[in-house]
């Protein structure tokens, strides 16, 4: 039997709550009753919603973001740390470390330094013309932190519709276009295209104008540095420049809840041609989308 919109809510508020606590505790002693506190829900309660949502339990996300954590320190030197950082993971002993680390990497802590990492690649960046299209909409004003009961209410919807794998569209605040500040004050659009869900829905309907945009994929909480960075890319690969108009987010296609620091987001950052190149690259996206549709 489907959730009803305020159980839906209730769950992903709790699902937030709980991923936003284990963030915040790999430097902490934290029990599950730590962590159900942050909800309305038992332990038991709590580890079954979270397993079933998440894929994993809440103290298996715990050591594996201590892990991670564990191995880009010992990355970057200098060697021989290994009990230190094995104790800041929250392991008693340096065998323990070694076997967990063994476990999660296939690799003891001491051939970290050995392994010859290759260059992060850049990126990968594509331009993409949308359509003008009729979409399904719930205007949000107010705090940051508020404005994920408006796109649940319409994620719902599209659940309840047997569209459970539909994911929510955003076009973004003007003033705070990438905020994780729950404090922010933003101007909000939920959206889903009224194409993939012609049923009527209780939102309203918008006509968004077309464009061209460039495509990438980031975590939430670095989504500020990380567009700086792309603009010279932007410009020297594509050709064009970013506009001052709202940016669009939506979801990956996963249905998973993340910690922040795994939390992903296909951006969609307005753009215009600003050379020969740039002209070449919009005109064949604009011959994609019409294939497509």
């Amino acid at each position: 039997m489907p959730l009803s919109l305020f159980a839906y809510r209730r769950q992903n508020g709790n699902m937030r709550r709980v991923t936003n606590r284990i963030a915040a505790s790999l430097d902490e002693d934290v029990t599950l009753d730590d962590l159900a506190a942050a909800t309305n829900l038992s332990p038991a309660h709590m580890v079954r919603q979270y397993s079933r949502l998440c894929g994993e339990s809440p103290m298996q996300t715990l050591r594996r973001l201590r892990l991670q954590r564990a191995f880009d320190q010992i990355g970057k030197g200098p060697y021989g740390r290994f009990t230190a950082i094995g104790f800041e993971a929250g392991y008693g002993s340096s065998a323990a470390f070694t076997h967990a680390f063994r476990k999660q990497f296939g690799i003891a802590p001491s051939d970290v330094p050995s392994i010859l990492r290759p260059e992060s690649k850049p990126v990968p960046l594509r331009l993409e013309y949308l359509p003008e299209r009729l979409v399904w909409k719930f205007d949000y004003e107010g705090l940051y932190a508020q404005n994920g009961w408006y796109k649940a209410h319409l994620v719902w919807q599209c659940t309840l519709a047997g569209r459970d794998d539909l994911f929510a569209w955003r076009v973004n605040d003007r003033d705070h276009p990438f905020s994780e500040n729950g404090g922010n004050r933003v101007k909000l659009t939920h959206f889903v295209p009224a194409s993939d869900l012609p049923l009527p829905l209780e939102a309203d309907r918008l006509t968004l104008p077309g464009g061209h945009y460039v495509v990438t994929e980031t975590v939430f909480n670095e989504r500020v540095g990380f567009v700086r960075a792309l603009e010279d890319r932007i410009r020297e690969e594509l050709g064009c420049k970013l506009i001052d108009r709202p940016s669009l987010e939506r979801e990956p296609a996963e249905r998973c809840w993340r910690v922040p620091e795994e939390r992903r987001v296909v951006m969609y950052l307005p753009i215009e041609q600003i050379d020969a190149h740039g002209r070449q690259r919009c005109l064949e996206a604009e011959a994609i989308c019409r294939r497509k549709s």
